[in-house]
């Protein structure tokens, strides 16, 4: 009977933790509405620690609700990054949201001619982090990281989704030959 009450009370401390992660996830996306107060949530969950996804339907322009769109919100060392259905023509979304993160990282398609696409990574904590999570990782003469080449932008754009919620630190995506 004891273990039954503390396999209990551990289910609703965890559930309580995940709680307050949506609930700050639904703020930050909230902020980011045309009309936040209008906002609806549905579908939410937290698949990694550091991510929440669900959908939400706000009003727009004119009034009228917009319909439900796909979110991943994704929480960094130092505040929240978001990703919108509707802007994403790769379904990153979906993917972050449905596929552990490790095995998203394990497909991810380097390109060996060091040009073209890359997650720029924003953090001092140096690139051998990165690697050992199994990215490639460099850093610029000027102190920059860098994850890449891929092979096209959706790899690259999936790489730094994947360091954001891996590792926390804010990343973006750049193209640029050598």
């Amino acid at each position: 009977m004891r273990k039954v009450a503390i396999i209990a009370i551990s289910a609703l401390l965890l559930s309580a933790c995940g709680n307050s992660e949506i609930k700050s996830a639904r703020e930050f996306v909230k902020s980011n509405l045309k009309d936040p107060d209008s906002a609806q949530f549905k579908d939410e969950k937290s698949p990694s620690d550091r991510i929440v996804c669900g959908m939400v339907n706000s009003k727009n322009e004119f009034g009228g609700y917009s319909g439900f769109i796909e979110y991943a919100a994704i929480h960094l060392k130092d505040g929240w990054s978001l990703r919108l259905g509707r802007d994403d023509k790769y379904g990153l979304v979906r993917k972050v949201c449905n596929t552990p993160i490790d095995d998203l990282i394990r497909t991810l398609r380097y390109n060996d001619t060091k040009d073209e696409w890359f997650a720029k990574v924003y953090s001092n904590s140096g690139a051998s982090e990165l690697n050992s999570l199994g990215l490639k990782a460099y850093m610029s003469k000027t102190g920059s990281i860098y994850v890449g080449p891929f092979e096209n932008v959706e790899n690259a754009e999936l790489a730094a989704i994947s360091i954001s919620v891996r590792t926390g630190m804010a990343s973006s995506v750049s193209q640029w030959k050598f």
